[in-house]
């Protein structure tokens, strides 16, 4: 992933939308396809604006999946900009911890 010719923007988009479908296949849930095709624009943008030690694409990846699940709990709801990006640094910090000092997380 890391040399293909797709532009990060593009990239992270159409895996946000090949994922949903698996996402909402997996939990027997249907969500909102312009609600989370706005999360996943906003999520993508948190992601590439991070400056994280771990991969972007992985944090957007994971950052995005944990809230589809909180938003099939708690109800679906937009994501803002700030939140987009306290979810990225948030998913950053959780994989830092699971890592040791042989084998980071990326």
């Amino acid at each position: 992933m890391e040399h293909l010719d797709i532009p990060d923007e593009e990239l992270l988009e159409q895996i946000g939308y090949r994922l949903l479908p698996i996402f909402e296949l997996a939990y027997g849930v249907k969500l909102d396809g312009a609600t989370q095709a706005a999360n996943i624009r906003t999520l993508s943008e948190a992601a590439r604006n991070s400056y994280l030690a771990i991969s972007h694409r992985r944090l957007f990846v994971k950052a995005l999946i944990t809230d589809w699940y909180r938003q099939k709990e708690d109800g679906e709801q937009a994501m803002t900009p700030d939140y987009a990006a306290a979810l990225i640094k948030g998913q950053s910090e959780k994989l830092n911890q699971l890592a040791d000092a042989s084998q980071a997380p990326y």
